[in-house]
């Protein structure tokens, strides 16, 4: 109950999209936050340590009972 008295809230204080629909005709693209967001809470940085090293160890023991 608790999660969908927040997410009503959320949806009332969420800005609207088009606020100014001729600046958007004139210029389509994303907005510049979207584009250039920062994110340093991503899963870059872990994924970048576990995916190569678990590839390594899979294709040496694919290696090992090959042999």
């Amino acid at each position: 109950m608790e999660n969908n008295s927040n997410d009503q809230e959320k949806l009332k204080n969420m800005e609207h999209v088009e606020h100014d629909y001729e600046h958007h005709q004139r210029n389509p693209g994303p907005s510049h936050e979207a584009v250039h967001q920062e994110n340093d809470e991503g899963a870059g940085p872990a994924l970048i340590w576990i995916i190569p090293p678990l590839v390594l160890v899979l294709i040496i023991t694919w290696l090992l009972f090959m042999l």
